[in-house]
């Protein structure tokens, strides 16, 4: 049986999907959210705090592999070796852990050191894993739909003229299942996941006035504006200044590597950015 944590976020709750549609049987971890749809498919669920050691071993119990989707936080390597203390007393056979990409980039990004040092921990262990090293996620996009896209009519972003492979979590939660289907194909690998083509916020811009039927902007702003959005947003402080540095790496297109692993996981095209928008159309009513 598989434990996804993470359950009830954007990559835990597809990866449940993939799973059920797969017939592969899972428990589900829950932390602070919850989501009824992943009940109703899981085979159980359990309360988890990834930094409680004791919640991690009642977890993990009975469990053969694991999809560790962690939270960005300053404490994730801590809480990695946590978790892998556990999985080996539970005798856990893989490990898959959703990771950054630009990890060779932890003295430029806080979020890179962070995950750097967690992927240190993984892949000294003992135990089979798997990192899948994510570019941005195209479901970010959300965040800022109600608080700038919607009332504003515009993209504001310290961004330039940046180019991003932006990568649906959906995607990223196919190429765990099919990890997690056969995960002795895939031990001691490390996949970049990303979508079909880098774009510009200009393009998405463009995507989403064409959409809506609303002209919507890109417009670049200082970096100190978006530090204010922000902090209006109410995103912690470490988040906060991470999330500056990944625009900074963004502007220095950094982070425009189209990379072919997801294509060649699942067998099809990552969706592109123009599809995740007609996708979640009833989202982008404006």
């Amino acid at each position: 049986m598989i434990l996804v944590t993470g359950a009830a976020g954007g990559i835990g709750r597809a990866a449940c999907r993939c799973l059920a549609e797969a017939g592969i049987l899972f428990r589900a971890a829950f932390h602070t959210q919850d989501d009824q749809e992943v009940r109703d498919m899981a085979v159980d669920t359990v309360k988890l705090d990834i930094a409680d050691q004791d919640s991690v071993r009642n977890a993990v119990k009975g469990i053969d592999a694991v999809l560790f989707v962690p939270p960005a936080t300053p404490s994730l390597a801590a809480m990695t070796g946590t978790l892998l203390a556990a999985l080996r007393d539970a005798e856990v056979k893989h490990l898959v852990k959703v990771s950054a990409y630009g990890e060779e980039e932890s003295a430029l990004s806080e979020l890179g050191a962070w995950h750097a040092a967690a992927d240190t921990l993984v892949h000294n262990a003992d135990i089979p894993n798997t990192l899948l090293h994510c570019l941005p996620f195209m479901q970010n996009i959300f965040y800022i739909l109600d608080v700038m896209i919607k009332p504003r009519r515009a993209i504001l972003l310290p961004c330039g003229g940046a180019r991003v492979s932006h990568v649906d979590v959906r995607d990223i939660a196919a190429v765990a299942c099919r990890v997690l289907a056969a995960p002795d194909a895939h031990a001691g690998k490390r996949y970049v996941l990303s979508g079909p083509e880098a774009v510009s916020y200009a393009q998405i811009a463009e995507m989403l006035s064409e959409q809506t039927g609303e002209r919507i902007m890109y417009r670049d702003i200082p970096e100190s504006d978006a530090a204010r959005m922000l902090t209006q947003m109410g995103l912690p402080e470490t988040v906060a200044k991470a999330k500056l540095v990944s625009f900074r790496l963004e502007k220095e297109n950094r982070r425009a590597y189209v990379s072919p692993h997801v294509a060649e996981i699942t067998s099809r095209p990552a969706r592109s950015f123009r599809q995740f928008l007609s996708d979640y159309a009833r989202y982008f009513t404006l």
